[in-house]
């Protein structure tokens, strides 16, 4: 979330991701986590040109429907959080998806975080790939918490992608 106060970071993360789902082919629609990081998400759409719609992942029959924005029937969605961790979350947002019938191309994100449960393994038998530009374990998330590490010190690749990315 710290890119969300620095916009030139927010671009660089929302540019990779960008990059990465580019990969995937062609599509209608990014569909992102309302608990999850909704300016990285939007901010992927806006460079895209893709419209957004948000999961909304406390939900109660006051609230309305689960999306925010609209989905249309067949149409073809990715998936983009900031963090695959809990699998759950997803998994509740690609249950709702199926039931309006839309198509999911995968699940995007920056890290998949490796203790969580948000495995690639539980995303294919949910017939969902999941795509992640790296894999971080907790002690690194917490060290780039607490010492406010740059991401970079973890040697994982995101930063020279980012780079390249920048530079196209």
């Amino acid at each position: 979330m710290a890119a969300a106060t620095d916009h030139d970071e927010l671009e660089v993360l929302s540019r990779i991701l960008a990059e990465k789902m580019r990969l995937l082919g062609d599509f209608d629609r990014i569909v992102g986590i309302k608990k999850g990081n909704i300016l990285l998400s939007h901010a992927v759409a806006r460079i895209l040109g893709k419209p957004i719609s948000l999961f909304k992942t406390d939900m109660s029959y006051k609230m309305g429907p689960p999306f925010d924005g609209s989905l249309v029937k067949n149409e073809s969605v990715i998936v983009v959080d900031d963090i695959a961790s809990d699998a759950s979350i997803l998994l509740n947002a690609l249950r709702h998806l199926h039931f309006r019938h839309a198509t999911v191309r995968g699940v995007v994100t920056l890290i998949n975080r490796v203790e969580g449960d948000a495995r690639d393994r539980i995303m294919k038998e949910r017939g969902v790939p999941l795509f992640s530009v790296c894999s971080v374990d907790d002690e690194s998330i917490r060290r780039l918490i607490v010492e406010n590490l740059p991401f970079s010190s973890f040697g994982n690749g995101a930063v020279r992608l980012a780079a390249k990315s920048m530079n196209r």
